[in-house]
């Protein structure tokens, strides 16, 4: 098949005003890019001019992901505003790093991880027609959390091991570890 490219021109998508409904969907298995998820349930709500997706859970990565999210297009300016936040508890690392694309580019050293981590990510801006975010537009935080994770086979880690005699730097543990991430 063949697409033909055109140079339309991306607008934004308006929620209506004056429609409001609400539904509960639920999914018990979906595959996504060879991605396994069990037990999707959420409340998605339309109204006043807005879209929420309320308490989406999703089982995946061995943990859980909580996620809520609102697309508002009632007193935008140009473009419309969202919220959105997630919440990852115990996903296995190394199933993240392989099914997680931005991982990779994230955090490099979860290649050498076992373990597992918590996520969570509160964000708001506003999104270009085309749903990518406005930079300029974002606020938000969160703070990642791993209660416990060992790294292996990381080649700075064994040269310093191999340099020193310090066979302890082969294999590092981590416990409690956190981090809290900021932006605006």
């Amino acid at each position: 098949v063949e697409i033909e490219e055109t140079d339309s021109v991306q607008t934004v998508i308006m929620v209506p005003p004056k429609v409001s409904m609400k539904f509960d969907a639920g999914i018990d298995k979906l595959i996504y890019d060879g991605l396994e998820i069990d037990n999707i349930s959420t409340e998605i709500l339309m109204a006043d001019e807005a879209i929420e997706l309320r308490d989406m859970q999703a089982d995946l990565l061995g943990g859980n992901w909580t996620i809520n999210g609102r697309y508002d297009t009632k007193e935008m300016e140009e473009l419309p505003k969202f919220d959105f936040s997630y919440d990852i508890n115990t996903f296995d690392i190394p199933q993240a790093f392989s099914y997680l694309n931005s991982m990779d580019k994230i955090a490099p050293i979860a290649a050498y991880m076992a373990g597992i981590f918590s996520f969570d990510l509160s964000m708001s801006g506003k999104l270009n027609p085309d749903f990518s975010l406005d930079p300029m537009s974002l606020t938000g935080g969160g703070k990642v959390e791993i209660p416990f994770a060992s790294i292996t086979g990381m080649p700075v880690m064994e040269k310093i091991a191999e340099l020193t005699q310090l066979v302890d730097f082969k294999e590092l543990a981590l416990t409690n570890a956190w981090t809290v991430l900021n932006f605006e």
